[in-house]
């Protein structure tokens, strides 16, 4: 009977044993899991913070780009509104000299 008795006790050692070991390597895994995620996190916010370094770079010379562009047609804009404001004195001041010769020519007739 002790037999019995020491090999339920062993049994039962055993299985405490076993699970004992059990949550210790269910415990190593999951501190493994939990390390392997904070590296993948802080790789990942690393590569995040690159790409919005990069971003932001791009942001910058695209704004620079619209900047030139816009001083670049502000400046044309200027010359051609000149240029059509000379074209329309030179026309107008064609335009009175025609009408005056227009005048005398009448006036003679």
């Amino acid at each position: 009977m002790e037999k019995g008795l020491f090999a339920t006790i062993s049994l039962s050692q055993k299985r405490k044993a076993s699970a004992k070991h059990n949550s210790e390597e269910n415990k190593l895994q999951e501190d493994d899991t939990v390390q392997k995620l904070k590296e993948e996190m802080k790789q990942f916010r690393e590569e995040s913070r690159a790409s919005i370094a990069k971003l932001k770079s791009r942001m910058d010379k695209l704004s620079q780009t619209n900047d030139d562009l816009r001083d670049h047609l502000s400046t044309h804009k200027r010359g051609y509104i000149d240029t059509l404001n000379q074209q329309l004195v030179i026309m107008s001041s064609a335009s009175r000299e025609h009408v005056h010769q227009l005048g005398t020519t009448q006036v003679r007739n």
